[in-house]
């Protein structure tokens, strides 16, 4: 055979070969729960989406928009199949959820604060400092603890305002609620945890519309797209392990209390915990909120509702109170900038606080009581109380 037949050859086997398609390149995967308990896989790829394999079964993907300028990347979803065991997208193991869950991790607040204010001075935090900001490292920390389920309070995205020039603290960092800025404000630090535990994301004040609301309603919010983005979410709730996650859009206040009517009380059968962004039984907790006392009379009696979760307030503050208001447990220390909740005599309240960066857990005893603690940055537990729920009776929280 010549060497020009021997070309030719090799030229028709290369165009009869099958085309193999590139492997879609699957930068973030992660999974969050939706109403009623649904497991919602997302990802974000650089190309076509990948498929979902669930058990070895391959779901397709969707994208839940086209890309855009703002976010160029595809945001693809799956749901999966209840009851599965090992979930992958694109080559990356993606978190299973197993409702029997006993190790709970909460943070929120966790982005890196950029914002011009009315005076036209841009208040800016140290994004650049692991120590001034140490989300990475409080997401590092918390996936090594192995959570079975992480619940984020809210307030993801703080990059709001360019960084002023010059100034080698912010030097980089990219802002508006576009993917480069929510990747580096969230995504990229937070992946460790991302991937270590199916999610439960309540919306902040910092994801209304006219803020971050476009990202939140595509990269995050577990129900199908809206069409247009709307400040007013309604509250559903997820049934996990004796226990009812009734998850609460307050980017507004004013969505607090209309969502509250539709929550139901804690029975024999399962306790209700509510989650949302901004604390609202705390007097002082929330100065754009309405009045404790008018919003306590929607969790009135013994047993109404078992806890409250919140964050908003760059603290950790644990708040048991004397009358009929269950716990109010306050975890918006995961890295914006640090503030005091100033303690208000006479309102028979106790409360324990910490001022410093870190991340809660609540695990489960053989007893149905909760072990909650509160770690530093580095995990190390700086705080031990226990959270005790009996049926038709207010919880209770004891901190030594």
């Amino acid at each position: 055979m010549t060497r020009l037949t021997l070309l030719s050859f090799l030229f028709l086997v290369a165009c009869a070969a099958p085309t193999v398609a590139p492997k879609p390149d699957v930068e973030f995967a992660w999974t969050a729960l939706g109403a009623g308990g649904k497991a919602i896989v997302r990802a974000v790829a650089s190309g076509s989406c990948p498929s979902l394999v669930a058990d070895g079964k391959e779901i397709p993907m969707q994208e839940r928009i086209s890309p855009n300028e703002d976010f160029p990347v595809p945001v693809c979803q799956a749901e999966a199949p209840a009851g599965a065991h090992s979930l992958n997208v694109g080559g990356k193991i993606v978190p299973a959820w197993n409702s029997d869950f006993r190790r709970i991790l909460f943070l929120g607040d966790t982005g890196c604060r950029i914002k011009k204010g009315k005076n036209g001075k841009t208040t800016v935090q140290a994004c650049n400092d692991p120590e001034q900001w140490p989300f990475a490292r409080i997401a590092a920390t918390a996936a090594a603890w192995k959570p079975d389920l992480v619940i984020h309070v809210g307030d993801y995205h703080y990059r709001e305002s360019d960084c002023p020039p010059g100034n080698s603290a912010c030097a980089g960092s990219i802002t508006g609620d576009r993917w480069l800025s929510w990747r580096q404000d969230f995504f990229a630090p937070g992946a460790p945890l991302l991937g270590a535990a199916p999610w439960i994301f309540v919306r902040g004040n910092h994801e209304i519309c006219k803020r971050a609301g476009n990202g939140w309603f595509l990269l995050l919010d577990p129900r199908a797209l809206p069409a247009s983005c709307t400040d007013a979410s309604p509250a559903y709730q997820i049934p996990v392990n004796h226990h009812l996650l009734a998850v609460i859009d307050s980017g507004l206040d004013t969505n607090i209390e209309p969502s509250l009517a539709g929550v139901p009380a804690s029975t024999k059968e399962a306790f209700t915990w509510l989650l949302l962004h901004r604390p609202f039984l705390t007097p002082g907790a929330d100065d754009e909120a309405k009045s404790p006392a008018h919003l306590t009379k929607e969790l009135s009696g013994p047993g109404a509702i078992s806890a409250v979760f919140s964050g908003h307030r760059h603290i950790l503050s644990l708040n048991q109170f004397s009358d009929s208001r269950p716990p109010e447990l306050i975890t918006g220390n995961g890295g914006d900038a640090l503030e005091s909740l100033e303690k208000k005599r006479g309102m028979g309240i106790k409360s324990a606080q910490f001022h410093d960066f870190g991340f809660l857990t609540l695990e489960k005893k053989e007893s149905g009581a909760w072990v909650m603690q509160e770690h530093d940055r580095m995990g190390a537990v700086v705080k031990t109380c226990e959270l005790t729920e009996k049926a038709g009776r207010k919880t209770e929280l004891k901190c030594p």
